[in-house]
């Protein structure tokens, strides 16, 4: 039988006294209590309501600036006014991000190819991630293009892949089977599983061959298609197949341009988008190129994205640039999941009748920042307006947020998180604290602030005053964020005194398995057990 003194204490943390509302307890005591060497303490219980923070966005403090170059300048986006708590912060963080990459602008250099990401990360603190895509250029051979490295695939046939290099700068295809029109599918193409990048990117090609078959049936009519697929297995099955029958065709696109389905230079480009009727409609605009043109004289197709506008454009030598068609791209689902789009371009006829050239993808960095290659391309100047591209340099970034109290409520202890404008060729901010008022951790520990432990900690890779663990789950959590534990067995732990000593005072604190604080609403109280 157990003989040694049990003595009860128990310690209150009252969120109206305690710094930032943080759990930590403590009780002092007139009496004073008599601590025998060598004693053991456990938790007997504790009981506490989280906080659950919440923030009010409205027109005091919805304003967010940023800035990518000082060329570029900086922008200002507005969030969406409401109540956010953990249960919808995720809807805010998806509001920055769309909101930041609407404003994106291609004609701006550094922009072109950004994609800002914002996020959680692993160590629950916000990330602003600023990142420069690529653009892939689709001028080189095959064997040049390891889609480990370029993020592109090739259509093949019997295993071989059916394009080449078709000399300076261009993008030709190998005839070896029946080619199909845009409208029934083609064999020969290029497509990326990257997406596309959705903050300011295109895919574009130059119009550097295009001549009419007379003698072709249905199946060998001469042109060419640049699109936008939705990423579906589906799609991705049929794009991997080296099945005929298995083909992009019209109703497949999200978004294309494409040569005339009648394989005739001389009849007007066509394009499909969500509002076409799921096929293919005639633009107003006839091809204007030169069989043996320069840079400056054949047509440029491209799909853009730009300040949060997809555009389908059309330039052309000596005229400006056509936006044929464009709406606000739709960035998410239903439930809050980015929409990929994928990259294709196909090609019609015989390598004696279309040629492209000056083709690329701009894809997104943040599936995979290794894909593509920053190139410098040679300037393309066809018509009147210049045409957009991308550069890779050290510029300035800077976050700024309008309200200190937005920051905080991110875990952003600044307002300003560049004020000595340092120029570099990416940037991440990371906000300095946990967003754990937020995110409740699997785990609590609670931690002696007054008195020593033989307890350890691998995390912090030595000896920490654990006095125990509180593992959460439904039946420790009520609905109401009330936690309330008590062990199902009491866990003793040695108390360092050697020594008998009265203590007058005991402080402990909860905090997360990251020993990050928490908050607490009202009066919480943990009750220990001293065994000496």
């Amino acid at each position: 039988m157990d003989t040694q003194k049990q003595t009860l204490i128990r310690l209150t943390a009252n969120a109206i006294d305690s710094v930032g509302k943080q759990a930590i307890f403590e009780g002092t005591f007139n009496d004073g209590i008599l601590i025998k060497p060598n004693s053991q303490i456990a938790l007997q219980s504790c009981s506490l309501a989280r906080d659950q923070d919440s923030f009010l966005v409205n027109s005091t403090n919805n304003k967010l600036s940023f800035e990518i170059s000082t060329a570029g300048g900086v922008h200002e986006i507005f969030l969406t006014h409401g109540l956010y708590d953990r249960d919808t912060l995720f809807n805010l963080l998806n509001d920055i991000q769309d909101k930041m990459n609407n404003q994106l602008d291609i004609f701006k250099t550094k922009e072109h190819n950004t994609f800002i990401q914002v996020q959680v990360n692993s160590q629950n603190k916000v990330n602003f991630n600023f990142m420069l895509g690529k653009s892939q250029s689709l001028i080189n051979t095959p064997a040049d293009n390891d889609p480990a490295v370029s993020g592109l695939f090739y259509s093949k046939n019997n295993g071989t892949n059916e394009i080449i290099k078709g000399g300076s700068n261009t993008t030709q295809f190998i005839t070896g089977t029946a080619n199909y029109t845009p409208e029934t599918g083609t064999r020969q193409y290029i497509y990326s599983t990257i997406p596309f990048n959705q903050g300011a990117g295109q895919i574009k090609t130059r119009l550097d061959l295009f001549n009419q078959n007379p003698a072709a049936g249905n199946e060998k009519k001469s042109g060419f298609v640049l699109g936008l697929l939705p990423n579906t297995s589906v799609i991705l099955d049929n794009l991997q197949s080296e099945n005929s029958n298995r083909k992009i065709i019209q109703g497949d696109y999200v978004y294309a341009i494409c040569s005339n389905l009648d394989g005739n230079p001389a009849s007007p480009y066509m394009i499909k988008h969500p509002q076409s009727g799921g096929v293919f409609i005639a633009t107003s605009i006839v091809p204007k190129r030169h069989q043996a043109g320069s840079n400056t004289q054949n047509d440029i197709i491209s799909i853009r994205m730009s300040k949060g506008q997809i555009q389908l454009v059309i330039s052309r030598n000596a005229e400006t640039e056509v936006i044929v068609y464009e709406e606000q791209l739709t960035r998410r689902t239903t439930n809050g999941d980015i929409i990929d789009l994928l990259p294709y371009v196909g090609i019609f006829g015989s390598a004696a009748k279309t040629k492209l050239a000056n083709t690329s993808f701009s894809l997104n960095p943040e599936d995979n920042d290794q894909a593509g290659v920053h190139f410098e391309e040679e300037e393309l100047i066809v018509g009147a307006t210049p045409f957009p591209i991308p550069r890779a340099r050290a510029t300035i970034y800077n976050l700024i947020f309008n309200r200190e109290a937005l920051g905080r409520f991110l875990g952003f202890q600044d307002q300003e998180q560049n004020p000595n404008r340092d120029r570099t060729n990416t940037t991440r901010y990371t906000a300095t604290d946990e967003v754990t008022q937020l995110f409740s951790t699997s785990t609590y520990l609670i931690e002696m602030l007054s008195e020593q432990l033989n307890s350890y900690d691998s995390f912090d890779q030595g000896r920490k005053n654990i006095l125990a663990p509180i593992p959460l789950s439904d039946h420790v959590i009520s609905s109401g964020g009330i936690i309330h534990y008590e062990p199902n067995n009491l866990m003793f732990i040695n108390l360092k005194n050697n020594k008998e000593k009265l203590i007058r005072n005991m402080r402990c604190r909860i905090v997360t398995n990251a020993y990050g604080p928490i908050k607490i609403e009202g009066l919480a109280e943990i009750n220990l057990l001293v065994k000496g």
